[in-house]
C-alpha cells in the first residue's frame, strides 16, 4: 500500500491551509510567503531524504535558511512596523547568499552555520517581544496577549530546530547517519507543521495600514517594569485617551491598534503605552478591552445575544471575547446574560 512521508503530508496540509487563507483573505502577504517557504522546505526534505534525489542535498540548507528571515519580516510587518525595503530586503538576500558561499568554499561549516542563524533570528524576535503586547503596536488590541504568545512559540520552534541539527550531528558521529532520515523526516516535519499552523492563526492578522501612519512610532519596547512617579503629563495623556474613548467610542473599532490610537493622539506608541501602564497599571490591550467588555455587558443587560454583544463591542473572535469577559467579570458572557 503506497504511503506518503511525513514532510510531504506536512506540505499538503500547509498547502490546503494556505489556499484556504488566501480564499478567505486576512492573512498578511509576508505570513503567506513564510508559510509558502515552509511548504517548499517540506517538499525538498521529502524529495531528498525519502525519494533519494541527491541533487537536492546542497539546496536543502539554502531553502531552510529562508525561514528565519521570512518569519522575522512577517513578525515585524504584522506587529511592529510597515515593510521597508532598506530594512527588510537584506534579510532575504544575505543569509541564503552566506550559506551558498559556505557550501562552495567551506562545506563542513554548513552544519554549525544553519542552526546558528536559526538561533540568532529566534533570539532577535524574543528581544523584540521583551516589552509584551505593547511592543506590538500593529496587532489588533482585541487579540490581547495571543499574538505575542504565538510569536514567542514560533521563535521557540526555531530554537528547537537547532536540537534536530544536534541529533543529526550525534547520529553522523556515532551511528554513521543511520537515523538521520528519520530525524529529518519526523522532527523537521513536525516543526514545519507547527510553524505553519501558528503562522496561519487569525490572531496574527493585522488591519490594513492607515494612510499616513508613521513607520517608526515605536523603535524600542516601553520599559513597563520601572517604578516611576506618575507625572501630570501621564494623567493628561490618559485623560485625552478617555475623552477619545467616550466621545468617539474608538474601542468599538475591531481593527483598533496601539499604533492607530497613538497616531490619533499625536504621540509615540511607547509614550502612550507607558502612560497607561503607570496610571492604570495595565497594558493598552487590557485597558481598551475593559471598555469593550463594559459595553458588551450593557448590551447583554438590554437583551442582546452573546454573539451580537461580541460583534458590536469590537471583538472579532469568540475566544478573545470569552477570555477577556471572564478575566474582567469572573464569568462567561452567557452567565452574565442570565443574571
Amino acid at each position: 500500500m503506497p504511503s506518503l512521508p511525513l514532510p510531504l503530508v506536512t506540505a499538503l496540509v500547509l498547502g490546503f491551509l494556505l489556499l484556504r487563507s488566501i480564499r478567505h483573505g486576512g492573512t498578511p502577504l509576508w505570513l503567506r510567503l513564510f508559510i509558502g517557504a515552509c511548504i517548499l522546505q517540506s517538499v525538498v526534505i521529502a524529495l531528498h531524504h525519502h525519494y533519494g534525489i541527491s541533487a537536492l542535498r546542497p539546496v536543502q540548507p539554502v531553502t531552510a535558511i529562508l525561514l528565519p528571515p521570512l518569519a522575522l519580516i512577517a513578525f515585524e510587518t504584522t506587529a511592529i512596523r510597515p515593510f521597508s525595503a532598506r530594512r527588510h530586503l537584506p534579510h532575504l538576500l544575505l543569509p541564503p547568499l552566506a550559506i551558498a558561499l559556505i557550501a562552495i568554499l567551506a562545506p563542513r561549516l554548513i552544519d554549525p552555520a544553519v542552526p546558528l542563524i536559526f538561533a540568532g533570528y529566534a533570539l532577535a524576535m524574543l528581544h523584540e517581544l521583551a516589552g509584551g503586547t505593547d511592543s506590538l503596536p500593529r496587532t489588533r488590541l482585541e487579540s490581547g496577549e495571543v499574538p505575542a504568545l504565538i510569536w514567542r512559540l514560533i521563535a521557540a520552534t526555531f530554537l528547537l530546530s537547532t536540537m534536530s541539527d544536534l541529533l543529526i550531528f550525534l547520529d553522523m558521529e556515532f551511528a554513521g547517519g543511520r537515523f538521520t532520515p528519520w530525524v529529518v523526516g519526523v522532527f523537521h516535519g513536525l516543526l514545519l507543521l507547527t510553524l505553519g499552523g501558528l503562522g496561519l492563526s487569525s490572531a496574527l492578522e493585522s488591519p490594513a495600514d492607515t494612510p499616513g501612519e508613521p513607520e517608526t512610532i515605536v523603535d524600542m519596547p516601553p520599559d513597563l517594569h520601572q517604578d516611576r512617579e506618575k507625572t501630570g503629563e501621564d494623567h493628561k495623556l490618559t485623560a485625552r485617551l478617555e475623552q477619545l474613548m467616550t466621545s468617539e467610542r474608538s474601542y468599538l473599532d475591531e481593527g483598533l491598534t496601539l499604533a492607530r490610537l497613538a497616531r490619533r493622539l499625536g504621540v509615540p506608541a511607547k509614550r502612550l503605552s507607558a502612560a497607561i501602564n503607570r496610571v492604570h497599571g495595565e497594558n493598552v490591550s487590557r485597558h481598551v478591552n475593559r471598555h469593550r467588555i463594559d459595553h458588551a455587558c450593557r448590551l447583554l443587560e438590554e437583551g442582546a445575544s452573546v454573539t451580537t454583544a461580541m460583534l458590536e463591542s469590537g471583538f472579532v473572535t469568540k475566544s478573545n471575547f470569552n477570555r477577556e469577559f471572564k478575566r474582567l467579570k469572573g464569568m462567561a458572557p452567557s452567565g452574565w446574560a442570565g443574571k
